[in-house]
């Protein structure tokens, strides 16, 4: 029988490749149950929902994965914003 700490690393490498297949068409699902792609929320909603999983008092390994996909996405977005400007420069 696998451990807890086996589970949870399982559980949150699952999700980290759920995103790498799917990108930003993974699915959020709000606390009332609407579903939402990553890919139509706005980096302000994606930043609100990271400090919103912060604050939770559980750290489970589900909101860790969801806090470093959303992560990821802004750091992505980031990225193109300035590779968009930088070829609007050149």
């Amino acid at each position: 029988m696998a451990s807890k700490e086996t589970l949870n690393k399982n559980i949150y490498l699952n999700m980290l490749r759920e995103y790498k297949y799917s990108g930003n068409n993974v699915i959020w699902v709000h606390s009332d149950n609407t579903e939402i792609k990553i890919e139509d929320m706005d980096d302000s909603h994606i930043r609100n929902t990271i400090n919103m999983l912060k604050r939770k008092p559980s750290k489970n390994s589900i909101r860790i994965a969801w806090i470093h996909i959303f992560e990821d996405v802004l750091h992505k977005r980031r990225f193109i914003k300035i590779d968009k400007i930088t070829n609007n420069i050149k």
